[in-house]
């Protein structure tokens, strides 16, 4: 498909658009039935992801898809950290999410580094990662960015059916930086 590689021949990564919907629902189900890369346990209804398109609508909190081969193969996006709170308002949260058959191919990486440029640009001073601690990949990605652990919640993610003093209970962290 034309227009799916930047000049270099790199994927393209551009801002989101509607119709790229299906694309992030099918990637963001993949990682729900996977676990371990979101706290979430069935992926989100309609409703949600309305309020998600409508979000990142806002050019303060943008949304991007990297494109290769003419298909969306990853997503990335900033949300407010706290919203409402304007004494908060220069820290976002960045999140991205890479389809299972393009992991380990530099994708997460290249929106991680757009969403950053893209935050200073928008004039934001700190960025924030919320990732379960088992997720080995992002904590490496983020660590080699210039992120560091800055909160540790001990035992707040369980998968259902655990109880509430489960053995297996996730750690979820908070990775920041100083942009």
């Amino acid at each position: 498909m034309p227009g799916s590689f930047s000049p270099s021949g790199e994927p393209l990564v551009r801002p989101l658009q509607d119709n790229d919907l299906p694309a992030l629902q099918r990637i963001y189900a993949q990682a729900v039935a996977e676990g371990g890369s979101t706290a979430d346990l069935v992926p989100p209804g309609p409703d949600r992801w309305t309020a998600f398109l409508q979000l990142h609508r806002d050019p303060r909190w943008p949304a991007w898809v990297l494109e290769h081969d003419g298909r969306v193969r990853a997503y990335a996006f900033l949300s407010p950290w706290r919203r409402g709170r304007e004494g908060l308002a220069g820290t976002v949260e960045v999140s991205y999410y890479v389809d299972r058959a393009h992991r380990r191919q530099g994708m997460a990486r290249t929106l991680l580094q757009h969403a950053t440029r893209e935050a200073v640009a928008l004039g934001h001073h700190h960025l924030l990662a919320i990732l379960l601690a088992e997720n080995r990949a992002s904590v490496a990605l983020l660590r080699q960015a210039g992120f560091v652990e800055w909160g540790r919640l001990p035992g707040v993610f369980r998968r259902s059916g655990e109880n509430a003093f489960a053995a297996e209970a996730r750690d979820q962290l908070l990775m920041g930086k100083a942009l």
